[in-house]
């Protein structure tokens, strides 16, 4: 047998051509995709494999498809999850750009953030802030936006305000634990203040 050949039901291995010897525990490039034949020389299908690769070796998690071409350059949905992979196939955690919108991948899972708060260090200096990520996984900023039954306002970095805060020339007041906007009558430090239903003080 030689190149990459179907040994038993759905089962493929490959033959280096000129030698006929198996490939193991190898990548193999393959007509523009990349394989990965496990130590028994079986082609990997529907898994992450840990693998050192491209640039530098560093060891990345990786994921193969049914057909066991590796995911590379973009997002992918697996079992329910958004994983995002770089150009060699390595998936990618933390804050990351995707088609211009700024979205979060686990560090633990790889699982893009959909729908969640999340704690983070925060443009401009790294300081800690709460942030959110919706549906499609775009991070808020830069207005006041519903969550639940409540209303936060989110800087341009991502970050919620907590305290007073002053927006367009009207005083707001957001929760300090909870980011919530303050309406109706509220008591802050002993006194009484009253927000109209925008969260704007009267």
């Amino acid at each position: 047998a030689h190149g990459l050949t179907e040994v038993s039901n759905h089962v493929y291995c490959y033959f280096d051509p000129n030698s006929g010897e198996l490939l193991r525990s190898s990548m193999k490039n393959i007509n523009g995709n990349t394989y990965y034949f496990e130590q028994d020389g079986a082609m990997v299908t529907n898994k992450f494999v840990w693998l050192p690769v491209e640039p530098n070796n560093q060891y990345g998690m990786t994921y193969f498809d049914n057909n066991g071409q590796m995911y590379k350059n973009g997002k992918y949905n697996i079992g329910g999850h958004w994983y995002l992979f770089d150009q060699y196939g390595a998936y990618l955690t933390g804050l990351q750009k995707v088609n211009g919108q700024t979205c979060y991948f686990d560090p633990q899972t790889g699982w893009m953030a959909q729908n969640k708060f999340v704690w983070l260090p925060v443009e401009p200096n790294n300081q800690y802030g709460m942030t959110y990520f919706d549906n499609n996984g775009q991070m808020y900023k830069n207005g006041k936006y519903q969550i639940g039954n409540h209303w936060y306002y989110f800087d341009q970095y991502g970050a919620y305000l907590t305290g007073w805060q002053t927006i367009n020339g009207h005083r707001y007041y957001f929760d300090p634990q909870t980011g919530w906007m303050a309406t109706g009558k509220v008591q802050i430090a002993g006194k009484w203040y009253t927000f109209n239903n925008n969260g704007v003080l009267v």
